[in-house]
């Protein structure tokens, strides 16, 4: 009869695993490194040390011309940067006294106008550079601002000092019905009564912006009285624009004395102050993004700019439903 299982007597048989040892790698070797090469030493002419033509030296070339990359890279080769300076001018004529080789290169001594220095071979030609004009860009086209909508109301349009474009300003105005104030130094109205005359005939204001442009507050109060006496307008207008804006108490009570009040404005179109670089355009874009029922609109008469934006700016102001009047 067999005997039963047990765990005592028939115990699991047991393998023990001897530990292995993990293999050493072997270290890879270190890399060498190969030295560059340094790079053949180009020879460097230096016309400084060319000196003048010798008899052995040969001439080839009458003329020369210098073309367009002067004194520029080309090619590879640093030291002609270094060497010539780039002294000609595109397409300059170049009297050739002689020309020496030196290594690959040729080198001309020439003159212009009288001087003389070492021009290399690579920045000349035999015969001028055809120069291809740039087509010109148009400037991108710019949609005018939207505007605030008059609804019938007055925007009032302001011209100061003096200048050359007072005529094209009356022209502009007159095209559109509009009727402005104009505040010309004295002195200037004095100098042309017939745009005085033009300003009054065609339904415009002329007021006063003293004699001579003077900052008021700067003046004693006979020499306030004085700009303000000799002014444009005197007699027919009340409204005194100080230069610069700029007035104080004394100078205030002093204009009310004469019987004027002080008129000064909403809108700056800073006119005077620089040239836009989109030209009339700036200009046009700040009186529309700002008009406003009611506004006073400070411009210039000696700003070409100005004279050049005003079209389009009351054209602007009247699709808004703007009267454009004092």
């Amino acid at each position: 009869m067999t005997a039963a299982f047990t765990p005592e007597t028939n115990p699991t048989p047991t393998r023990t695993i001897e530990p292995t040892e993990t293999p050493t790698p072997t270290p890879l070797p270190e890399p060498t490194s190969t030295p560059t090469p340094e790079p053949t030493p180009v020879p460097t002419p230096n016309p400084a040390n060319l000196a003048d033509c010798r008899p052995e030296d040969s001439k080839e070339k009458e003329e020369l011309y210098a073309e367009p990359a002067v004194g520029t890279r080309k090619r590879p080769l640093p030291y002609l940067e270094s060497e010539y300076d780039g002294r000609a001018a595109r397409n300059t004529k170049l009297s050739v006294e002689c020309q020496r080789t030196i290594g690959d290169m040729v080198w001309y001594r020439v003159s212009d106008a009288g001087e003389s220095f070492w021009i290399p071979q690579i920045y000349t030609s035999d015969n001028p550079v055809p120069v291809v004009p740039k087509e010109a860009v148009p400037p991108p086209v710019q949609q005018p601002p939207e505007v605030r909508p008059g609804g019938g109301n007055k925007i009032v349009l302001t011209f100061d000092d003096s200048g050359p474009f007072a005529q094209g300003i009356l022209d502009a105005m007159a095209q559109y019905g509009a009727k402005g104030i104009f505040f010309p130094n004295g002195n200037w109205a004095n100098a042309n009564p017939a745009l005085i005359e033009r300003m009054k005939n065609e339904g415009h204001l002329v007021c006063n912006h003293t004699y001579s442009h003077a900052n008021l507050t700067t003046l004693s109060s006979d020499g306030v009285r004085y700009e303000i006496s000799n002014g444009a307008g005197v007699g027919s207008c009340n409204l005194l624009r100080p230069p610069y804006g700029a007035h104080n108490a004394s100078v205030d009570a002093i204009a009310a004395g004469l019987g004027y009040q002080i008129y000064m404005w909403d809108i700056d179109t800073r006119d005077w102050a620089r040239r836009y670089d989109s030209g009339d355009q700036e200009i046009l874009n700040i009186v529309l993004s700002q008009a406003r029922p009611g506004a006073v609109v400070l411009m210039h008469m000696h700003v070409d700019q100005t004279s050049e934006a005003l079209p389009k700016m009351l054209e602007g102001l009247k699709a808004a439903g703007y009267e454009l009047s004092w």
